[in-house]
């Protein structure tokens, strides 16, 4: 097999134009890179970076393709992993939802971006009812015979 080319995505996120708020001392902003071409993939399969403070996030190396972006603020415990509900309540966190807003569609490609730029809008909206069966609600940490589970 040939080695696939990656690059760099970095990039900064906001919501309501302002820097993220964690709604807890435990709670982390994280962005997944959910592969457009393989919609049933489980998000457990999908690259994964924290967001800091700031905003900023980093894929250091990503596949080229296109991209949905799918964003969650969950509680982060060291031994369980990642958990919900999710701080902007599922507003961007499900791969059906954010399909259809193309500000958080991107094609990745040769040499790679380093300057993307989402704002998550969260006041006023209102939320759906419950996560889609899509959506990224939490992932379990890693065990010791180096797989991981999903919650959904």
């Amino acid at each position: 097999m040939e080695p696939v080319a990656s690059y760099p995505l970095r990039g900064k996120v906001t919501v309501d134009n302002a820097p993220p708020v964690a709604k807890s001392e435990t709670a982390r902003l994280v962005a997944d890179a959910y592969d457009a071409a393989k919609p049933n993939v489980k998000a457990a399969n999908n690259p994964t970076a924290f967001v800091n403070s700031d905003g900023s996030f980093d894929f250091p190396q990503l596949r080229p393709g296109k991209y949905v972006m799918i964003f969650a603020q969950l509680q982060c415990n060291a031994r369980m992993g990642f958990s919900g509900p999710d701080g902007p309540n599922n507003l961007y966190n499900d791969l059906d939802v954010n399909g259809e807003k193309t500000q958080v569609a991107i094609d990745h490609q040769a040499p790679g971006k380093t300057e993307y730029e989402f704002n998550l809008s969260v006041a006023g909206e209102t939320p759906p009812a419950a996560p889609g069966p899509k959506a990224f609600v939490g992932r379990r940490q890693r065990r010791r015979d180096g797989t991981r589970t999903l919650h959904r």
